[in-house]
């Protein structure tokens, strides 16, 4: 049964609201940086939902090909303070080199010894304009041949 919704009530989305908010800081189980022209910090939230409430996972990085990712904190003690059971952790992604924009795939895994938890990273870095030149204008920065 669908219930209509009263008239008065306002399902939009404030504009300040939206505009403070980077799509890549949705908390998807996915990280997808599909215009990486300048190192990008990325959040996401996570929750112990595991029988081993105290366990503590270990970040392994696996950066996509011509980019270089780094996990903080490198390790998340879940059962150690109370709470909720959710951790936040930053992904920091850096070009590491020219491109027009191809994907790349890479992975954050947190793994407890016995379990493991990927975050799927993509990427596509965009820091070489169509003109052949480097996006930073910096002299020492050849193109490379796509």
């Amino acid at each position: 049964m669908v219930l209509p919704l009263p008239a008065a009530l306002d399902t939009s989305c404030p504009a300040a609201a939206a505009a403070s908010h980077a799509d890549e800081d949705l908390n998807y189980p996915a990280i997808v940086l599909a215009d990486l022209n300048a190192t990008v910090t990325v959040k996401r939230t996570v929750t112990n939902v595991g029988a081993n409430r105290a366990a503590v996972y270990r970040a392994f990085v696996a950066s996509p090909q011509g980019s270089r990712a780094a996990v903080w904190p490198p390790e998340l003690a879940f059962g150690h303070g109370g709470g909720d059971g959710a951790l936040s952790y930053y992904v920091t992604v850096t070009p590491a080199k020219l491109s027009r924009g191809r994907f790349d795939f890479g992975d954050v895994v947190w793994s407890d010894g016995y379990h493991r938890v990927r975050t799927p990273l993509v990427v596509r870095v965009t820091n070489l304009p169509d003109n052949n030149e480097a996006a930073t204008g910096d002299a020492h920065l050849l193109p490379v041949a796509a």
